[in-house]
């Protein structure tokens, strides 16, 4: 090829995309290459050839049409209007055609919903500390815009993992949002993590216990009707926890054995805030009364 002669020839260049319709998205990926004809002196191609991005491809989605082919409705895009924004853009060579001619994609209208957040947290605390309540989440939702298929897939939104070690006090954390793909976007894009901890002190009651009605007539608890109940609770929660918050039963159903057979406790209620509650015995002795 000789500087001074006139030449046509063929380059892969980039495309750039401007002017997209923000309220829809495409389920398939744009073609970010095309072969672009260009025409000029040996010169000026050589430099072409050897950088084609110099030669960047602009097509504008102000021209993309659409018409109907077996009942569904189908977008294209022509690239004959890059070729003249390419020849205002560079005098020194001719652009003369785009491979492809035409760009073939599928549209799909986007949609939004309010969908929950779900934490993934991994936390420790100080010896004697620990969670006086659930974990807050702010917001406890955010909005999902996707398209309508992949919105109705899409259940929760998962935080980035909480993760923090040896806690003693209140603290709030700032979380990221995890995308489930890059055609989500998620409104707002971060959450606040509260968490309330502190320290917990143990606590002890004699607490009777109950029989469930189906076994009022078929056993007696012998020879005591009580147990020794203990439980954690944090020190601002202490003054507030009575006795009569618990109730502790059996389990309805008997061991089908003989009389000085042992029956497993259950614990019924307990307050909220009340953590680790252990039963002590954890069986008591029982014995059949006759009909």
């Amino acid at each position: 090829m000789a500087f001074n002669g006139f030449y046509t020839t063929s380059i892969v260049v980039p495309v750039k995309y401007t002017n997209m319709p923000e309220s829809n998205v495409m389920l398939e990926n744009l073609p970010q290459e095309a072969e672009l004809e260009i025409s000029g002196s040996g010169y000026h191609l050589l430099g072409y050839t050897l950088r084609p991005d110099k030669a960047e491809l602009v097509l504008d989605g102000a021209y993309i049409r659409s018409q109907q082919r077996e009942g569904q409705l189908h977008f294209f895009l022509t690239t004959r209007h890059g070729v003249d924004y390419f020849n205002r853009l560079h005098s020194d060579i001719n652009a003369l055609y785009i491979r492809p001619d035409t760009i073939h994609f599928n549209f799909f209208r986007k949609a939004y919903k309010k969908v929950p957040v779900k934490l993934k947290s991994y936390l420790s605390f100080d010896r004697d500390y620990g969670l006086t309540d659930s974990l807050r989440c702010q917001p406890e939702s955010v909005t999902v815009t996707a398209p309508i298929e992949a919105l109705s897939r899409i259940k929760v939104i998962e935080t980035a993992p909480l993760v923090h070690r040896n806690l003693n006090k209140d603290a709030t954390f700032p979380l990221k949002l995890v995308r489930p793909s890059s055609e989500v976007n998620l409104n707002p894009e971060q959450v606040n993590i509260e968490v309330s901890v502190g320290r917990f002190t143990e606590g002890r009651f004699n607490i009777p216990v109950s029989l469930p009605d189906s076994l009022q007539s078929k056993i007696r608890l012998f020879p005591v009707q009580v147990v020794r109940l203990s439980y954690e609770v944090s020190l601002k929660d202490y003054a507030r926890i009575k006795p009569s918050d618990f109730v502790v039963s059996v389990v309805p159903s008997l061991p089908g054995s003989q009389a000085g057979s042992r029956i497993p406790l259950r614990l019924i209620r307990s307050p909220k805030g009340v953590r680790k509650v252990r039963l002590e015995p954890e069986s008591l002795e029982f014995i059949y009364l006759r009909n």
